[in-house]
């Protein structure tokens, strides 16, 4: 189970933060809240809080592919912070630094 939630504060890039698990139960609600930030920004930047993201899979990675794709077609540049659970799976993949 997820919560999230999406901060439009003045002056600065909106952010959507995710809470909980990101599995297959909560993948779709996940892929369309981020979708929507994308979708809706007005600037050039979103930010996607996943700091307390406490399970993350493949199937969450691969829709971050995908919505990176969505955003460089909106040309967002979609900044992403992360939890150990995400950079687990991303490291795993080839796409941290660490």
């Amino acid at each position: 189970m997820i919560s999230i939630l999406v901060d439009h504060e003045a002056g600065s890039a909106p952010c959507l933060s995710v809470v909980g698990e990101v599995d297959g139960r909560s993948l779709e609600l996940f892929a369309t809240a981020v979708r929507e930030l994308i979708e809706g920004t007005t600037g050039d930047r979103a930010r996607l809080d996943l700091t307390t993201v406490t399970a993350f899979g493949t199937a969450g990675l691969a829709v971050l592919c995908t919505l990176g794709e969505i955003a460089a077609e909106h040309a967002v540049v979609l900044e992403i912070h992360t939890s150990v659970a995400v950079r687990r799976v991303l490291g795993s993949a080839g796409l941290t630094s660490e």
